[in-house]
């Protein structure tokens, strides 16, 4: 009754809807890697020296860790571009959602934090990249 169910079936199957869910997405998530190491592959692109040198020195990560990653979001935005694949205001609110609820703290707060740290563009653009990849994911599905 403290989980705010009213019987241990209940609970019982929100116990296997969550494991569930959480092996969909780690599945998606391997998934997504395969997918994003093939197109890295498959697609040639150059990274310029300075962005490639900023970058590793603001991640503290190895060169090779971060020209790869660059590849992919190149990649990714070209094809969301491509597409027309594009963040709109209901993901935006919907990621404030998720981080109220992850960091249990009001959205309002959340906002606030992003907005005084000037880190919406940043969450606009890994928004669009997530949505370019779930967009490649489902495509390949059909094929």
């Amino acid at each position: 009754k403290d989980l705010g169910k009213t019987s241990m079936d209940e609970v019982k199957k929100e116990i296997t809807d969550m494991l569930t869910k959480m092996k969909e997405r780690e599945f998606r998530q391997d998934y997504a890697k395969d997918v994003l190491e093939h197109l890295a592959k498959k697609n040639k692109v150059d990274v310029p020296e300075g962005l490639l040198n900023r970058e590793v020195e603001e991640s503290k990560k190895n060169k090779e860790d971060v020209e790869k990653s660059l590849k992919t979001d190149f990649i990714l935005e070209a094809i969301a571009k491509k597409e027309n694949i594009k963040v709109d205001p209901k993901d935006l609110e919907a990621r404030f959602q998720q981080l109220s609820m992850m960091y249990r703290m009001p959205v309002a707060q959340i906002k606030e934090h992003y907005r005084n740290n000037n880190l919406i563009g940043q969450l606009v653009f890994q928004l669009g990249l997530e949505k370019t990849l779930d967009f490649i994911i489902d495509k390949a599905k059909m094929v």
